[in-house]
């Protein structure tokens, strides 16, 4: 049975354990740019993330047991000369342990995260995947998430 609800301050320590399921392969595709984790500074960045001020974390349950979770970010950003306000809910982590794939867990966690959005008035919802990540890129298409932009990059070997 998947149960979900919202993350506080005590799921810190499961949220960083499960972190390690999404945050080791960025480590191994990008050493240069992601930091192999710290369980000490993992856990105390877990809890400043779980306290910011307009963070969301959401924890999925199966069988009792936490199975992943997804934390979100509410941003609003006023209009400039050359940019209209903007609202919505940035996804900033999604993780999966392993043995709960293939079982929904990510999709509910991203249908809450709609919700949450909608609750919030926010009538978007804005992630990033990275290039190398095939996998993340087909599971936000099926739930019907599209490119809106694309950032280049040229490594200079320094």
């Amino acid at each position: 049975m998947l149960r979900l609800r919202r993350a506080t301050l005590s799921d810190a320590a499961t949220l960083a354990s499960l972190r390690r399921f999404v945050h080791e392969p960025h480590v191994a595709a990008e050493p240069r740019v992601y930091a192999a984790l710290d369980v000490e500074g993992g856990l105390a960045a877990m809890r400043e993330r779980l306290g910011g001020a307009g963070v969301v974390g959401i924890v999925a349950e199966h069988d009792g047991t936490a199975a992943g979770y997804v934390l979100a970010q509410e941003v609003r950003r006023a209009a400039t000369p050359l940019t209209e306000a903007r609202s919505y809910l940035l996804v900033d982590e999604l993780a999966v342990a392993p043995s709960a794939r293939r079982l929904g867990v990510g999709r509910a966690l991203m249908a809450e995260a709609e919700g949450v959005a909608k609750a919030l008035g926010l009538a978007r919802i804005e992630l990033d995947v990275r290039a190398w990540n095939d996998g993340a890129a087909r599971f936000y298409a099926a739930l019907g998430y599209a490119p809106f932009a694309t950032r280049l990059a040229r490594d200079l070997g320094r």
